[in-house]
């Protein structure tokens, strides 16, 4: 991202900062946050958010409109915002959007286009403004009729209608909407569910952010009923690939689909039969860099997908990216397997690879114990036949593992297991923390587990979200500490990149790919 959008980003955090503590404390709501908020009318409010407010009010209109989306969100019921998904795209990848869905054929002057997870009007308030400018001045009253947006909550509904509002009086001249205003935008944005609208094939095109949520058990098996290309053998589903499958239908034949899509679906196991249903009318990715602030509140991995409706394309495709200086940049050609293997993307440098953990020896195993269904077996204290209980927080971002930090911050550092049984570590290895967090600078976190911690800390179990690696017979302690290293570089976690764009690590994709070449040697000697 460049200067001045960091600087833009940074302001908006701030206030996002003001607004959220003093939301939480009880101690302000804002009843009508476009006007307040996006239109510098915000008043009785605490001090800190009227001043955090007086330099948001400084910022172009885009920003200040996605400011008055995310406080709405956040004024949200405990637990609302998550279960809507209600994590607002801003402006800066917007507009990239668009302007890769322009580079694609859309034409703002005749194609009807729909958002169809509309809240916050992150796309629509920019359309109204592309389209406008894009037709004559004669022509101008068009815009909306070019625009359709649907959400499934009224509130959020309610606020992308206020923001269209403004936008249409304030293309008219005047200070603030008029009852004529509220009444124009009525039709653009239907309270809706999505999924259960029947598909109409009558848009030119298809843009949005759907939610992303994982699909539970109570409701997976009616997704896979309703979209049996989704998944297969059980595979894990997110929502934003049932609203992919689904909004396709929305298109002309020949119509365009772009959708800001988590990047888990490039390489993610569980993404295979998705990857298969659409990669022959996928045009092109764009990968987006600045994966710890695209949305407030969450780190997430994201690509843009652009589709052609029933057209075939050709096997190779081209991916683009946004880089985190907020450049456009074409990383290059690849050819998409079509029967579900995962996607590698290209990358701005070229990284020498050799051999997979699996194949110079290495095995790997997620930790067995799930702690909220191993309570009774988890406790403080040395029990008979319990042994350490390694948890990924013991992890340390230096590549240490420091089980007396662990101890601190968990409940429970012993677990009652069976002694002999295989999941009992004995010798030495290296562990992986299975989900990065906010604190990460890389994407896969390692550490080495020695002879020493072994003392005495003695055999442990880990839980579900460490990897533990075993290294070859032969393995000395210098090649699992060289291993640690190589998985912790920097070239390890672009590579990693490449084919996983998700916070969890797979042990699939990591015992599978290809590593930077200097991790190829096998070692000659026994630990």
């Amino acid at each position: 991202m460049d200067q001045q959008q960091t600087i833009y980003q940074q302001t908006t955090t701030r206030f996002f900062g003001a607004a959220r503590r003093a939301i939480e404390g009880g101690e302000w709501r804002c009843a009508d946050p476009v006007a307040c908020i996006a239109y510098g009318r915000l008043s009785r409010a605490p001090d800190q958010v009227r001043m955090t407010h007086a330099r948001l009010k400084s910022l172009p209109l885009a920003w200040r409109e996605h400011a008055a989306a995310v406080v709405a969100a956040l004024q949200l019921k405990a637990g609302e915002r998550e279960r809507l998904g209600a994590y607002f795209t801003p402006p800066y990848l917007a507009t990239y959007v668009l302007s890769r869905l322009t580079a694609h054929g859309y034409d703002p002057t005749r194609h009807s286009i729909i958002d169809p997870a509309a809240g916050g009007a992150a796309f629509l308030a920019p359309l109204h403004g592309l389209i406008r400018a894009s037709l004559p001045s004669a022509d101008a009253g068009k815009a909306l009729k070019l625009l359709r947006g649907i959400e499934i909550d009224r509130r959020l509904a309610g606020v992308s209608k206020d923001l269209l509002a403004w936008r249409v009086a304030s293309a008219r001249g005047v200070d603030e909407p008029a009852d004529r205003d509220y009444r124009a935008v009525e039709d653009c944005v239907e309270i809706a569910d999505t999924l259960e609208k029947t598909a109409a094939s009558k848009y030119d095109v298809v843009v949005g952010n759907p939610p992303y949520a994982r699909i539970g058990r109570a409701d997976y098996h009616d997704y896979v009923r309703r979209w049996p290309d989704l998944t297969d053998r059980g595979g894990y589903l997110n929502l934003s690939m049932a609203f992919l499958h689904h909004c396709r239908t929305f298109v002309k034949p020949g119509g365009l689909l772009s959708f800001v899509m988590p990047a888990s679906m490039i390489g993610g196991p569980s993404f295979a039969a998705f990857r298969k249903s659409i990669a022959s009318e996928i045009i092109a990715i764009d990968r987006i860099e600045n994966r710890e602030r695209v949305f407030l509140d969450v780190i997430q991995d994201c690509i843009v997908v652009t589709m052609r409706r029933g057209v075939e394309q050709g096997p190779t495709v081209r991916v683009g990216s946004l880089g985190r200086d907020g450049k456009d940049r074409l990383l290059g050609n690849i050819k998409l397997d079509r029967e579900g293997a995962r996607w590698e993307m290209p990358a701005l440098e070229t990284i020498e690879t050799g051999a997979s953990l699996s194949e110079i020896g290495w095995t790997g195993k997620i930790g067995p114990v799930v702690p909220h269904r191993w309570e009774e077996r988890i406790s403080k204290t040395r029990a008979a036949s319990s042994v350490a209980l390694l948890w990924a927080v013991a992890i340390r971002p230096d590549g240490s593992v420091d089980f007396e930090h662990m101890k601190e911050n968990v409940n429970g550092h012993r677990v009652v297991v069976d002694t002999e049984l295989s999941y009992v570590v004995r010798r030495p290895c290296l562990v992986i923390q299975r989900t990065a967090n906010r604190k990460q600078k890389r994407r896969i976190n390692a550490a080495v587990v020695d002879r020493r911690f072994l003392d005495e800390v003695g055999p442990f179990v880990a839980e579900n979200h460490v990897i533990v690696l075993t290294p070859p017979p032969e393995a000395t302690m210098a090649d699992l500490r060289g291993m640690a290293d190589l998985l912790n570089s920097p070239q390890m976690s672009a590579l990693y990149d490449r084919i996983c764009g998700t916070a969890s690590v797979s042990l699939k994709t990591l015992m599978s790919m290809k590593l930077p070449a200097k991790a190829t040697a096998r070692s000659q000697k026994a630990a």
